[in-house]
């Protein structure tokens, strides 16, 4: 990515600040990487997401959305029914809940490819439902919780390229 420039050449113009302010990040990262930095932002992911041990940001919504900080909560649940009712299938890692950062990337690809199935198709109704898919899960849960738990993680980050 860095030989490439890809983010020098970014295709979509944008008026929304966090956009430009998160492609601004990235391009600045990539102009100093360096290969050794990879084992430093690996590490420093998995100390704020993964573990071992205490996670200073969790990446599961219940931890920010309900008083006992708990997984496996209401949100859970909702978010389980939302795949349901949209016909997907999260792939959760080491049983954790479905309502986390990573089920984001999944109903993406899931809503991008019945999406483009809809269209390839020239059936909209796929790409109807793979929209609200997306617009619901982002409007319901990650938008509630990821963008204002960000500060929390920028302030507990070790490397500038974690951003969320």
């Amino acid at each position: 990515m860095q030989q490439d420039d890809l983010f020098a050449d970014w295709p979509l113009e944008s008026t929304n600040d966090a956009l430009k302010t998160g492609l601004e990040t990235l391009q600045a990262f990539f102009r100093g990487w360096q290969a050794e930095d990879f084992d430093a932002v690996r590490r420093d992911f998995a100390r704020l997401f993964i573990g071992p041990g205490h996670l200073p940001t969790p990446p599961w919504e219940s931890v920010y959305r309900n008083e006992e900080r708990l997984i496996f909560d209401k949100q859970t649940l909702q978010v389980r029914l939302l795949f349901r009712q949209f016909g997907m299938v999260v792939p959760t890692v080491r049983h954790e809940p479905e309502e986390s950062l990573w089920a984001g990337n999944a109903v993406r690809r899931a809503s991008v490819s019945g999406g483009a199935e809809g269209i390839r198709t020239d059936q909209p109704y796929h790409t109807d439902i793979a929209l609200a898919a997306l617009d619901s899960f982002f409007g319901e849960h990650i938008g509630q919780w990821a963008l204002p738990s960000s500060p929390m993680s920028r302030k507990r980050r070790r490397h500038p390229i974690i951003a969320v």
